[in-house]
């Protein structure tokens, strides 16, 4: 709804017809009214249409130029978000080679569990054969793994080696 607003500028009485809150339109006037004043102590010989007409101008430079800092910073948000958007596809990339090394680890962790599984089954039917004390010359022993239910062989020196040893102490004897 149209609102009727006095107002004052440069001495003389105005009344704006806007649909504009009554503050906005008090302040703008008062911005006006003080540019105009400006124009005027700056230059006393100037009209009092002299110094509207400058203000305006005045006005409209301030505009112009807030329009092109607005234009600046929006091509500036461009860029950034340009930035920003090729970033995030190299994140995306990034997160998608991670998970696909994810799960050649984990490939090939289940690889060295079935390989070891199988020299598990190998040893416990070598060690089952063999008595406590033969299998400590050898030094090895069967650990737990990681995953229950499955058991690891770990050597712990060569058998080449501690069989030689235990030939050499048994022919010294």
């Amino acid at each position: 709804m149209d609102k009727k607003i006095t107002v004052t500028l440069a001495g003389q009485i105005f009344t704006i017809i806007n649909q504009e809150d009554l503050n906005y339109v008090e302040e703008i006037a008062r911005q006006t009214d003080n540019k105009i004043k400006l124009v005027q102590r700056e230059n006393e010989h100037f009209s009092i249409t002299a110094a509207a007409v400058l203000s305006c101008m005045d006005f409209c430079d301030d505009i112009n130029r807030a329009q092109k800092e607005i234009i600046a910073r929006n091509k500036e948000l461009f860029d950034e978000k340009e930035k920003n958007s090729v970033l995030t596809e190299q994140i995306k990339g990034l997160m998608s080679e991670i998970q696909t090394l994810k799960m050649q680890i984990s490939q090939l962790e289940s690889g060295k569990t079935e390989e070891v599984s199988t020299s598990e089954s190998d040893h416990v039917e070598n060690s089952s054969e063999k008595s406590e004390s033969d299998e400590e010359s050898h030094g090895s022993e069967v650990k737990e793994n990681k995953r229950p239910g499955k058991k690891e062989y770990v050597p712990r020196n060569n058998r080449k080696r501690n069989k030689k040893k235990a030939e050499e102490t048994n022919e010294q004897a």
